[in-house]
């Protein structure tokens, strides 16, 4: 049975939230526009994301930082809808050599597995799962059991299958010399993924029932699609060859991160707010964790291009995503380095061998070092947070 409110109840509640929305609309005016566009475009995320597949056969996913877990709480989200199980059920990531595709394949088809067995056919996947020595991050370790268990619930016909596309390594058959090879190889990085996947990606098409579609999960840059730099050059990105051969087929998507601080190199950056807070400032306005919409057209995508700085150009956000995605913001974001029974002693010394193997770090009490903090399960904000979150406060005082 439903009481009935006093008027004077009902009074106080309607004061109380007009003061909520007043505080939650107080902004500086630069960033009015953005704030009015949300107002009346948000979209959700997976809703968004699954209408792009209406009109193309490829969207990619622009991770963040590769450690950041929460992006992986919303990818989960997206490929475990029964929308994308009935009309895509495909992911290709270029994380994993495409050498584990078996394996892959092997366990996610694997039936009634305990979770002892789920958890250690994970860990064996991204152990060997590329170049590096071994792969740390908690959230694709942890979204690849989900899809596992995920999948025991489809049947056959519906499971979910992930395509590891990065260029053919094993770990169990390298060598130094064999390394070295490789290396001289790996400058065709991009082009090789992009390959990989243009051609396992036609061959379904030539003896798919209905038009396949996969999703694309690619990291930073690699995620761009064929934008130009100011001297007319292209950045040698796996989007930019995917948007070159799937023209008018493809989408991508920006994760909602951070800009990375110009000056430096990709490997040592410092992270920026987009557009020095504006952008998250516009969604902490109106209290939104989450929302998705176009870039074209807005004014998010008429803003300059400043998630990537290392190389001149005039490009807008409008001109390199399709579309962009607000999912968990900023100050909640966490990195998570571990995953139980990463290093166990016997994988501790073929990590050791493996470390050995590339002659970057032969020195063994240097290599127990490197080791020691991936013996647990660590738990961080994002870098500079703090600093970050102050651009972002200053804007809406």
């Amino acid at each position: 049975m439903v009481k009935k409110c006093s008027l004077g109840l009902l009074i106080v509640l309607v004061f109380i939230g007009g003061c909520k929305r007043s505080q939650q609309l107080k902004y500086k005016p630069e960033i009015a526009p953005y704030v009015q566009f949300l107002q009346n475009n948000k979209q959700d995320p997976v809703d968004y994301v699954l209408s792009l597949f209406q009109k193309n056969d490829l969207v990619i996913i622009c991770e963040r930082m590769q450690a950041e877990y929460t992006q992986y709480d919303f990818i989960y989200r997206l490929v475990s809808d029964q929308r994308f199980i009935d009309n895509v059920g495909v992911i290709f990531t270029e994380l994993g050599s495409n050498s584990l595709q078996k394996e892959m394949y092997a366990y996610l088809h694997a039936p009634s597995l305990s979770e002892a067995d789920i958890a250690a056919g994970a860990r064996t996947i991204y152990r060997n799962a590329g170049i590096v020595p071994f792969w740390a991050n908690k959230n694709v370790y942890d979204f690849l059991t989900r899809v596992y268990k995920l999948n025991t619930t489809l049947p056959d016909h519906k499971k979910i299958n992930i395509y590891p596309a990065d260029m053919t390594f094993r770990w169990d058959t390298m060598t130094k010399a064999r390394y070295k090879l490789f290396l001289k190889k790996i400058r065709f990085r991009d082009q090789f993924i992009a390959d990989y996947i243009t051609n396992t990606f036609l061959e379904w098409e030539k003896t798919a029932v209905r038009q396949p579609k996969a999703l694309v999960i690619l990291n930073y840059r690699h995620g761009f699609n064929d934008f130009e730099f100011y001297d007319g050059s292209k950045g040698k990105n796996t989007g930019r060859f995917l948007f070159e051969k799937f023209r008018g087929r493809i989408a991508n998507v920006m994760l909602n991160s951070i800009a990375l601080t110009s000056g430096l190199d990709e490997q040592q950056v410092l992270g920026n707010p987009i557009q020095d807070g504006k952008w998250d400032a516009a969604f902490a306005a109106l209290d939104l964790t989450e929302a998705a919409f176009d870039l074209a057209g807005s004014p998010f995508g008429a803003d300059p291009f400043d998630y990537y700085k290392f190389k001149p150009h005039k490009a807008t956000y409008a001109d390199v995503f399709t579309g962009f995605v607000f999912s968990t913001p900023l100050r909640e974001q966490k990195l998570v380095i571990g995953y139980p029974g990463l290093l166990d002693d016997d994988f501790k010394r073929e990590a050791i061998r493996r470390f050995e193997l590339q002659d970057m770090i032969t020195d063994r009490e240097t290599i127990n070092a490197v080791l020691e903090p991936y013996m647990k399960i660590a738990t961080e904000p994002v870098e500079n947070i703090e600093a970050m979150t102050k651009l972002i406060d200053f804007w809406l005082k």
